[in-house]
């Protein structure tokens, strides 16, 4: 299996928020089947660059535990829609 390179990861992390707009760690990692550690590592990478904002829940509403959610932010679209035009990839 080849791996994936982090901008890879990054974009399909930032593709799927603007289709869903907010999910968690788990669905992220189910959809772009990736591991969580790595999935959460990219997260908190477009954190910090202003890409993504996480948000650490209380409780949710089926199981009553903490959770985290993750959302795309309007610099996110501009990263996205700026990696979609020039294909970068590496």
């Amino acid at each position: 299996m080849q791996s994936r390179n982090p901008l890879e990861i990054k974009r399909m992390i930032l593709s799927l928020l603007l289709k869903d707009k907010a999910m968690t760690y788990a669905q992220l990692e189910k959809k772009t089947n990736g591991n969580w550690r790595t999935i959460r590592n990219q997260c908190k990478e477009l954190e910090i660059f202003d890409c993504v904002e996480i948000v650490r829940m209380k409780s949710h509403k089926l199981n009553n535990k903490p959770y985290t959610e993750i959302g795309i932010t309007k610099r996110g679209i501009d990263v996205l829609k700026k990696l979609e035009k020039e294909n970068i990839s590496n």
